[in-house]
C-alpha cells in the first residue's frame, strides 16, 4: 500500500517541516486531523518497526484517533526516511503503517512525529532553487493531492504583514498531477492566505488547481509572480500584487477564473505583460486588471492565441496597449469578448498581424477612455483599413462599444473599419474607479445579440 490519491496536507506560517503534515481522511477509522495545527500531537525518538508494518514505540501515546494522519519518520538506526499513513491502531505503543519504514533489518531508535503542519513549499518540493527537503526525502505531493494553505482570516490580507514571507528563499517545482489520478490541488483557506517572496515562488507545478492565494513579490525585472509557469487546469480566486514590481503570470493550456491582478507599489510605465498565455487552450475568464505598470494580457509566444471572456481592465500604465494579439498560427482561434478596456495609456488591443486579424475574433466588449497620445481603441498596425475589411468581417469584430479613445476622444480605429454593429455611447459606468463598472441605461440592449457558447 502507498500514500493515496486522497491525501491532505497541511501548511501553517507556525508550521515545521519536522512535522507530519498530512491527513488522508478515506482511510478506514480515520480519526482526527492533527495535521491541521502548529505542533505535533506526538513526537517520539524511540519509533520501532520490524521490517513490516508494525510500528511500535515503548514510551506509547498512540490513539485511534491518529489513524488516517501521516508519522514523518526522520532518523534511526535501518530507517528510512519518509511519510508514512497510520492505517490501524492496536493500543497505546502499537500501531500499523501503510508500508514499512525499516531497512535492512530492524528499526530501532526511529526519530519522527504525527500531526503539525509544515511551514514552507520546501517539504513538498521536487526541485528548483529553493530550500530543498532535508537529504533522503522526497516530496509526498503526488497527482490527487491537496495542499492546504492557512491564512490569518482576512480575505485581502495586507502585503506589509505576509502569512508566509520568503524573502530570498528561491523558488521551488512540485510534483505534478495527471489527468489520470487526479490534478494537484494548492488551496488557501481561513481567508486568503498572503505569500510574498523575491521572485519565483512556484516554477513549473503542470496540472496543478491553484485556489484562494493571494501573492506578491519584492523584486522583478522582468520576474514571473510566483506562479511562473503553471500548466494549471485552474487558477481560481487568486489575487496578485505587481507591488512596483515587473511580474506576471503565466500559464500554459489552462484557465484563470475569477482572479485579481493589480500593483500597490510603483506606477511606472512597464513593457511586461502581467498575464502571459503559453499554449493554446490557454483562458482568461471573469479576471479584474487594474492599475498595472504594464499591459494586461499578451501570448508570451507569437503562435499562441487569446480566449479572454468577461474581463475587466482599468487604468494600465503601459504606453503601448492594454491587450495585444500576436497570432502566427493559422490553424487556431482565439476570442476577447463581453470585456472592458477602460482608462488606460496606451492601445486598448493591438494587433500587429494579419493572421492575429484573421484568428481572433473580438465582439461584445466595451473599448473606452483610452485616451493616449497617438492611441487608439481598435489598432491595426498592418495594412490598410479597406484591405483589411474582408479579414476583420470573417473574424468577428463587431458590436463593441468604442468610446472616448485616443487622441481628441475620436481615435477609434486604426487599420479597420468600425463594424456594422459596433456603437459609440458613454457606457457611464457607475463608479469606475471605484470598481463598479455597471452601466447606464444608454448602454441597455447594446451588444450581441446571438447566443455563442462560452470558452
Amino acid at each position: 500500500m502507498a500514500i493515496s490519491r486522497y491525501m491532505e496536507w497541511r501548511m501553517r506560517a507556525a508550521g515545521n517541516k519536522l512535522n507530519g503534515g498530512g491527513f488522508d481522511p478515506t482511510v478506514s477509522g480515520a480519526g482526527t486531523n492533527y495535521a491541521d495545527a502548529d505542533s505535533p500531537i506526538l513526537n517520539l525518538s524511540d519509533f520501532a518497526c520490524a521490517s513490516n508494518t508494525t510500528l511500535t514505540s515503548a514510551t506509547g501515546g498512540f490513539t485511534s484517533a491518529m489513524i488516517g494522519n501521516t508519522v514523518r519518520i526522520a532518523s534511526g538506526t535501518n530507517h528510512l526516511k519518509g511519510y508514512y499513513v497510520i492505517t490501524g491502531h492496536t493500543d497505546t505503543n502499537t500501531v500499523t503503517i501503510d508500508r514499512t519504514c525499516a531497512t535492512g533489518g530492524n528499526m530501532t531508535a526511529g526519530v519522527g512525529r504525527v500531526g503539525g503542519a509544515a511551514a514552507d513549499f520546501s517539504v513538498f518540493a521536487s526541485g528548483g532553487s529553493g530550500t530543498q527537503p532535508d537529504s533522503g526525502f522526497t516530496s509526498p505531493l503526488a497527482a490527487g493531492h491537496t495542499l492546504w494553505i492557512r491564512g490569518a482570516g482576512t480575505d485581502d490580507p495586507s502585503i506589509s504583514s505576509p502569512d508566509f514571507d520568503f524573502g530570498t528563499a528561491g523558488y521551488w517545482t512540485l510534483p505534478n498531477g495527471d489527468y489520470t489520478t487526479g490534478n494537484i490541488r494548492i488551496v488557501g483557506y481561513n481567508g486568503r492566505p498572503c505569500i510574498k517572496s523575491n521572485g519565483l515562488t512556484i516554477y513549473q507545478a503542470y496540472n496543478c488547481v491553484i485556489e484562494n492565494i493571494k501573492w506578491f513579490t519584492t523584486s522583478g525585472s522582468p520576474n514571473y509572480l510566483h506562479l511562473g509557469i503553471v500548466q494549471a487546469e485552474t487558477v481560481l480566486n487568486c489575487k496578485f500584487d505587481q507591488n512596483g514590481q515587473e511580474a506576471c503570470l503565466v500559464i500554459f493550456s489552462g484557465l484563470a477564473r475569477g482572479c485579481e491582478f493589480t500593483n500597490t507599489g510603483g506606477t511606472t510605465s512597464s513593457t511586461q505583460a502581467v498575464v502571459s498565455p503559453n499554449a493554446y487552450g490557454a483562458r482568461v475568464i471573469a479576471c479584474l486588471f487594474t492599475n498595472l505598470r504594464g499591459p494586461a494580457l499578451v501570448p508570451d509566444a507569437l503562435s499562441y492565441p487569446l480566449n479572454v471572456d468577461s474581463c475587466i481592465i482599468y487604468n494600465c500604465k503601459a504606453t503601448s496597449y492594454a491587450v495585444a494579439f500576436t497570432i502566427s498560427n493559422t490553424g487556431i482561434r482565439g476570442v476577447f469578448k463581453n470585456s472592458v478596456i477602460d482608462s488606460c495609456a496606451g492601445d486598448g488591443i493591438k494587433i500587429d498581424s494579419l493572421v492575429s486579424l484573421g484568428m481572433q475574433a473580438i465582439y461584445n466588449n466595451i473599448i473606452s477612455n483610452n485616451v493616449g497620445s497617438g492611441k487608439y481603441g481598435i489598432n491595426v498596425s498592418v495594412g490598410t483599413a479597406a484591405a483589411n475589411e474582408l479579414m476583420v468581417r470573417a473574424s468577428l469584430m463587431d458590436y463593441n462599444n468604442l468610446y472616448n479613445n485616443g487622441a481628441g476622444g475620436t481615435s477609434h480605429y486604426n487599420g479597420i473599419n468600425a463594424g456594422a454593429h459596433d456603437v459609440s455611447l458613454d457606457p457611464q459606468f457607475t463608479n469606475a474607479s471605484g470598481g463598479d463598472f455597471s452601466v447606464g441605461t444608454n448602454m441597455k440592449a447594446i451588444g450581441y445579440p446571438a447566443l455563442i457558447p462560452p470558452l
